[in-house]
């Protein structure tokens, strides 16, 4: 194991970290992380660049490896809605875990709007089908 990859798995630790804690990895982007004796991890910073093309690394087969640890730490890690609604979903999912058959579908951008439609709209219009609200 190289440097860089030594690098990698501590970042990669203080990501698994925040995720027990938060239940995501959507830290902003100032976020850091970590115990001050063990020395704090700009993980916001750190998210950001990976989310960024190339951000994985530009070797296939690493990048692929990279991109199959974060997601199994959060699928939703690269989640393709605004990045700010990933805490608020993430508790959402976890009261809809908490009631006998709930779900929470996929939060669905507007294109037009910064507005969330939380699953009950359909179509490439991002319009309401009739009766649903």
């Amino acid at each position: 194991m190289g440097p860089g990859d030594e690098a990698w798995e501590a970042k990669l630790a203080a990501l698994r970290s925040f995720h027990r804690a938060h239940g995501h990895l959507a830290p902003r982007q100032d976020g850091v992380w970590g115990e001050a004796d063990d020395g704090l991890v700009a993980i916001g910073q750190h998210i950001t660049n990976l989310r960024r093309k190339d951000g994985l690394g530009k070797d296939p087969e690493r990048a692929g490896t990279h991109g199959e640890q974060l997601a199994a730490i959060d699928q939703d890690w690269n989640c393709p809605w605004p990045l700010g609604w990933q805490p608020h979903y993430r508790v959402l999912a976890d009261l809809a875990d908490t009631e006998a058959g709930g779900t929470l579908p996929d939060p669905r951008p507007v294109s037009s709007s910064r507005v969330m439609i939380w699953g009950s709209c359909w179509g490439s219009s991002g319009r309401c089908a009739p009766g649903r609200s």
